[in-house]
């Protein structure tokens, strides 16, 4: 019974992350805030911190990061470290 007193209640979050992307914390959501949250989230790389070797790896790729040479590797190795 508590779990769906909340589920109905006015203290559930509705579409919190839209609402978040968009800067829109109350009232009703509409298409535009929708798209707003899409267009967003399209633009962003997101990386797992349970698997920060390989999402550094992929930022790296996306952004044609080049670690050519010792001093450049321990800096990103110490970036992975670091983030953990």
């Amino acid at each position: 019974p508590a779990l769906s007193s909340y589920a109905t209640g006015n203290l559930v979050e509705n579409n919190w992350l839209t609402r978040f992307l968009s800067d829109k914390q109350g009232g009703e959501l509409n298409e535009q805030d929708e798209a707003l949250a899409k267009r967003i989230l399209q633009q962003s790389l997101i990386g797992l911190l349970k698997q920060k070797t390989e999402s550094y790896r992929r930022i790296g790729m996306y952004l044609n990061w080049e670690l050519d040479g010792e001093e450049q590797l321990e800096c990103h190795a110490n970036l992975v470290h670091l983030a953990g």
